[in-house]
């Protein structure tokens, strides 16, 4: 945990809500925690200050604000961690030590139109709802049955729209993801070519056939269909 200066010795970590006999208890406790409270009344204030200080809020909507925005189908139920400073070093002055757990999101193969399972009908992927997505395969998968629970209080909810609003139109805005695709077409696509060779090579006449035709498809199939989920996807979610 370098990017928060946070030593390993100090750290409690967990994916996708997997359990060993190793487990410390806290970690199952927080998985009971979400659990428990997604079945309370989280209009509630006092319900919704217990969750607040055992989770950081902000980290909870970050990570729903990334899994829903670019589409991904392998997630919320899968792909996420959670982790939490567990030291005893209470008069640092870095937010990060403060106790409360925090996510993280991995693993973005099946994300911006690629698809795990089946496919999105006759949507184009820009136009699939992710809400929906959660509400009906990840009912009752924490933490999107927390999340869920907690859009129907007001402040969280109001919370995350701005939070959500502020993502699309300017973490994910064009200004952003234009020069990242120039970059990847120019700098990018020759070793997507390799990797390309690596994986289908032998489907290719030789080592640089595959080559270019991996190119080729990047720079005119991948590329401008990642552009056209960047440019239609905010009028959509």
């Amino acid at each position: 945990m370098s990017h928060y200066n946070i030593p390993t010795e100090d750290l409690l970590y967990n994916k996708d809500g997997e359990f060993e006999a190793k487990t410390p208890k806290e970690i199952i406790d927080i998985y009971d925690f979400m659990d428990e409270y997604s079945k309370k009344d989280l209009t509630n204030d006092e319900y919704y200050k217990d969750i607040c200080n055992a989770i950081d809020i902000d980290s909870l909507i970050e990570q729903f604000s990334i899994g829903i925005f670019i589409a991904n189908t392998d997630w919320p139920g899968h792909n996420f961690g959670i982790w939490k400073y567990n030291g005893t070093d209470k008069a640092s002055d870095n937010i990060y030590y403060d106790g409360k757990w925090r996510f993280m999101i991995y693993d973005f193969d099946y994300t911006m139109g690629n698809v795990l399972d089946g496919d999105f009908g006759t949507l184009e992927p820009y136009q699939y709802d992710m809400f929906d997505f959660i509400s009906k395969k990840h009912e009752d998968s924490h933490p999107a049955n927390l999340f869920k629970a907690l859009l129907k209080n007001e402040e969280f909810k109001q919370k995350f729209m701005k939070s959500y609003e502020n993502f699309v139109y300017n973490a994910m805005s064009m200004n952003i993801v234009n020069p990242i695709i120039k970059f990847f077409n120019e700098e990018i696509s020759y070793f997507i070519g390799y990797s390309y060779m690596r994986w289908y090579g032998y489907l290719e006449a030789s080592k640089e056939e595959s080559i270019f035709n991996g190119i080729v498809n990047y720079k005119v199939k991948v590329l401008p269909k990642l552009k056209k989920f960047y440019e239609e996807r905010p009028k959509y979610t």
